[in-house]
């Protein structure tokens, strides 16, 4: 049965398989026999292992992706394999390869190589992390991608891992697979089967140590930055001011009252309206009074809904499973996601508060869930 056009019964029972173009409106209780179609999206955040072509491809040991081809020197970083190579010098548990230690510029383009195969959209590396919250051992780098000559494409911004204790997640939309302050993944949404490049970030004199590497799809099309990424301001906007490396476990920054702050925010265009999300630290006070948000769409400032605490997504279920970490979002309607943007400016009017926004980090992903088989 092939319905183009309005379809009425009375009673009647169609039997058959049916394609609608257009819309179905119900006006009472509709009732699917037959079976149960069930969207593993409704309750990741990510693809979980076990779907087929669907699932994420990790390597736990950086030395099997190295051996694979998959990841390898980029230029002339300072390149150690031997610190922590074996189950004797593990660290943590996990070993290790470092890919430069901050003696270059990005300029110089040294750092790591990545191998992204065809139909993976997202790439993971899962940094060391700190020893402990009073030292936290950040990671930072800058991520395009490259031409077949190997010359840069496109730039993906800057991207920094670590220091994130309370309640981080993996590749497959799990939670962590490292120590209880270790071993942290880092996910970047990038072009499928295109090189990329990870530079070394100038005076990071922690290195580009990576203990995993792993590529997944992300049909949720997410896309987010760490506190300390806006703190800097690494990809465009204003900085935002830093509060504690480890409160409760985790970095946190505030956007600070009494004025307009605009920040750049990663969002990955897919033709559909998104969700700008915000992690708060959720503590005992009110927390997140705002004014109202505001996107720059060709140069004008667009109005959106302020931030709310009702959506509900496997990212808020995630982020609120934990103390002293709340999920909040506000829909940004597609028209104002440009195409070919990667960053949009946002900016929080905060104007006519007295307190602060603590937050742990910021993204965006779509506001309908994906269906997958």
């Amino acid at each position: 049965l092939d319905v183009k056009e309005d379809i009425r019964t009375e009673g009647a029972i169609l039997a058959g398989s049916a394609t609608i173009e257009g819309g179905l409106v119900a006006r009472q209780r509709m009732q699917v026999e037959g079976g149960y179609r069930y969207n593993p999206m409704k309750n990741h955040m990510y693809p979980p292992t076990l779907l087929g072509d669907d699932s994420p491809l990790v390597y736990q040991d950086i030395f099997d992706a190295k051996e694979a081809g998959v990841i390898g020197k980029l230029g002339d970083p300072a390149y150690d394999d031997t610190t922590h190579n074996n189950q004797d010098n593990a660290y943590h548990g996990r070993r290790a390869i470092c890919y430069g230690t901050g003696d270059n510029n990005i300029a110089d383009f040294t750092g790591a190589r990545v191998n992204v195969p065809a139909g993976y959209d997202t790439l993971w590396v899962r940094v060391l992390s700190a020893q402990e919250d009073t030292s936290p051992q950040w990671t930072r780098f800058q991520a395009c991608s490259l031409t077949a000559e190997g010359l840069k494409d496109q730039d993906y911004g800057i991207w920094v891992g670590g220091g994130r204790f309370n309640n981080r997640y993996c590749p497959d939309g799990s939670l962590a697979d490292g120590g209880a302050r270790y071993h942290e993944w880092l996910g970047i949404p990038v072009e499928p089967g295109k090189d990329v490049a990870l530079l070394e970030h100038p005076g990071d004199e922690d290195g580009l140590w990576f203990s995993g590497l792993a590529f997944s799809k992300n049909p949720w099309h997410h896309t987010t930055q760490a506190a300390n990424v806006y703190k800097n301001a690494y990809n465009g906007g204003e900085e935002i001011t830093w509060v504690d490396q480890s409160w409760n476990h985790d970095i946190l920054a505030k956007i600070p009252s009494g004025k307009t702050t605009t920040i750049s925010v990663p969002v990955l265009p897919s033709g559909t309206d998104k969700l700008i999300y915000l992690i708060e630290r959720n503590d005992n006070s009110n927390g997140a009074m705002h004014a109202g948000i505001t996107i720059t769409v060709e140069g004008e400032e667009r109005k959106i809904e302020r931030f709310s605490a009702g959506y509900q997504n496997p990212f808020a279920r995630h982020w609120n499973s934990k103390w002293y970490q709340r999920y909040m979002a506000a829909r940004i309607p597609k028209e104002f996601i440009p195409s070919d943007k990667r960053y949009i400016d946002v900016t929080i009017d905060m104007g006519y508060q007295t307190d602060p926004i603590y937050l742990r980090e910021i993204g965006t992903h779509d506001l309908e869930t994906p269906f997958l088989e």
